[in-house]
């Protein structure tokens, strides 16, 4: 979907030299939240529910909570998007970013060693790949064989899924590191939710509050809110010279990759998972 080149072992956002210099020495200081995650695993929710918490306003929510690796990227250009947008007024107050860079990469510094606090989102691989295959539907015809195939590939994009989780769950002891899963916040989010304010360091947690994060950041209402739904972008012709078709905020649902792997695609998935994540404890 982006204009992507590789960057060692990892296909990422193209940038110019100076602006990977200017993220690896981004300015963090205490306050400043990072929501991350591998692609398709949550970040817009997660971004909502804090955008929520901490300020509750309109304000649209890549603006308030900006993706700092592609502001200056063709694909941030095409979206308006400027590096000064990292320090603008739309931001919220703390500051939050987004961000999708693998642990070693992410805007700062390395995560464990700086003042910001970092919320991972996790979710059920398989279910991150058909997301991802819809996703890049937006802008192409993707053949669901051939993105499989990509996405258990070593060269994926972002790292791949396996190295991107390994490489955050590596630091699970830290403690400005809080991770999350998509399932959790499906199943309880009142107690999810709950767990992240304290984690950002929200006083006084009200049940006003609480209860306006909750319904603002319930699937069907980011689905109606233009402000977090970019569904109207990508069919607009603004980011790509195809317009897309589909939705930004499609089904949200867990499990819903059994009406699309195979049988033989769900055994490769599981033995390789069980490769990849052996002795990890990482539970999905």
């Amino acid at each position: 979907m982006h204009s992507m080149e590789r960057r060692d072992r990892f296909l990422l956002p193209r940038l110019s030299s100076e602006r990977w210099q200017e993220l690896q020495s981004f300015h963090l200081k205490d306050g400043d939240v990072f929501i991350a995650g591998f692609p398709k695993s949550g970040t817009t929710w997660m971004q909502q529910i804090v955008k929520l918490l901490r300020s509750g306003g309109d304000v649209r929510l890549d603006r308030a909570i900006p993706w700092l690796e592609v502001l200056d990227s063709d694909f941030g250009k095409r979206l308006g998007f400027t590096p000064d947008m990292a320090t603008s007024s739309d931001i919220i107050s703390p500051r939050a970013f987004k961000t999708h860079f693998p642990y070693e990469l992410v805007p700062g510094g390395l995560p464990h060693t700086t003042p910001a606090k970092y919320i991972y989102v996790m979710r059920n691989p398989k279910d991150v790949c058909v997301s991802y295959w819809h996703h890049r539907n937006f802008i192409g015809t993707y053949a669901w064989d051939e993105h499989f195939s990509e996405f258990v590939s070593i060269g994926a994009k972002w790292g791949g899924w396996f190295y991107h989780i390994l490489g955050w769950w590596k630091h699970r002891d830290s403690p400005n590191i809080l991770y999350i899963k998509y399932k959790d916040l499906k199943t309880d989010p009142l107690t999810a939710i709950s767990t992240i304010a304290q984690f950002i360091g929200i006083q006084n947690m009200t049940d006003e509050l609480l209860q306006n994060t909750l319904q603002k950041s319930s699937f069907s209402s980011m689905k109606a809110d233009l402000s977090c739904n970019n569904s109207w972008l990508f069919r607009s012709g603004l980011l790509f010279e195809k317009a897309g078709s589909g939705e930004f905020i499609r089904n949200g649902e867990v499990g819903s990759w059994r009406d699309q792997f195979s049988e033989e695609q769900s055994k490769v998935f599981d033995d390789l998972f069980a490769n990849k994540m052996s002795g990890s404890g990482v539970m999905l």
